[in-house]
């Protein structure tokens, strides 16, 4: 029988190679991480509000989004298992932020806590390091979107996204898709039916 792999042993796999800790150091960093879920439609950071933790998801599907003074929903990008989520921005810099993150499916996750996060800092600079790694592939992510909006059809963005993430249409409504590829649901699902076709 395989074992199976808990929880904190998924986190541990997920920062070991990019944050320089002494095996123990690192154990002793993912147990300050404590468990925590949300269900479908549920905030896990609201807008204008301070970040006060930041995540692993474990399970689930979230959204980050803005709203706009019409109450028009932007998707600004998806976090989903395997990765880390929150908005770091405010998380570090302790600000609100317009921006807010929605679960879209029942979602389980790893979180720490600011304060324990400042008390980690201090004791293993090293997570600076990975902090700034970590913007700077939120920061590249951003600028290569803003070029696929920009530079790329409708096609070549459905193609890229189905590629990068194509696994989301299972889990996330198309509509929200559509609008965070830059087009209508109607040309979203005109473009998966031709590729369908192919």
């Amino acid at each position: 029988m395989v074992a199976k792999t808990t929880d904190q042993e998924r986190l541990f796999a997920y920062l070991q190679p990019n944050l320089a800790l002494r095996e123990a150091d690192l154990w002793e960093f993912v147990k300050l991480w404590q468990p925590q879920q949300r269900q479908k439609g549920e905030w896990l950071s609201q807008p204008d509000k301070e970040e006060q933790y930041f995540y692993f998801v474990l399970e689930g599907v979230q959204r980050l989004l803005f709203t706009s003074e019409a109450g028009r929903d932007f998707t600004l990008g998806f976090s989903y298992a395997g990765e880390v989520s929150g908005l770091f921005h405010s998380f570090l810099l302790r600000q609100t932020t317009e921006v807010g993150l929605q679960c879209l499916t029942p979602s389980r996750f790893l979180a720490i806590h600011r304060d324990a996060w400042l008390t980690a800092q201090q004791r293993w600079p090293e997570l600076d390091r990975w902090a700034l790694s970590f913007v700077t592939r939120i920061l590249m992510g951003r600028t290569q979107r803003e070029i696929e909006l920009l530079k790329h059809t409708a096609q070549e963005r459905y193609e890229r996204f189905q590629a990068r993430s194509g696994h989301l249409f299972l889990q996330v409504p198309h509509k929200i898709i559509a609008a965070y590829l830059g087009m209508s649901a109607e040309t979203l699902s005109r473009l998966r039916a031709q590729s369908t076709e192919r």
